[in-house]
């Protein structure tokens, strides 16, 4: 039996020039690693879409895990999720007392409508 050696799939020119603009090579790794990070999709499938060796991946998804890169928000982003959080338990908190104020007001037009 003849065995030919399994078909390597060339990277898209364009998903290439997005993995590397703006950074060159160095900044070649986010891409990828953001794809494994955010959409949950298993290493194997990221590196067979975008073309690029499994192993590299794993390592830079596992560097980036290390250093708190991957799911990890960075501090002026993490200050201004957390800022969002408070205003939105204020508002919350607001919204019951209104409703609060709303139904008393019901049951006294209620009472006088009598």
């Amino acid at each position: 039996m003849d065995y030919a050696a399994p078909a390597r799939r060339v990277p898209d020119p364009a998903v290439q020039d997005v993995i590397t603009s703006g950074g060159g090579p160095e900044e070649a790794w986010k891409l990828p690693v953001w794809i494994v990070a955010e959409t949950g999709r298993p290493i194997g499938q990221v590196v067979r879409d975008l073309g690029i060796n499994e192993t590299t991946l794993s390592t830079w998804v596992s560097r980036a895990k290390k250093a708190g890169g991957v799911g990890a928000l960075p501090v002026p982003e993490r200050a201004g999720l957390a800022r969002l959080w408070r205003q939105d338990a204020e508002k919350s908190k607001r919204i019951k007392e209104l409703e609060m104020e709303r139904d008393a007001l019901k049951r006294g037009m209620a009472l006088w409508a009598k």
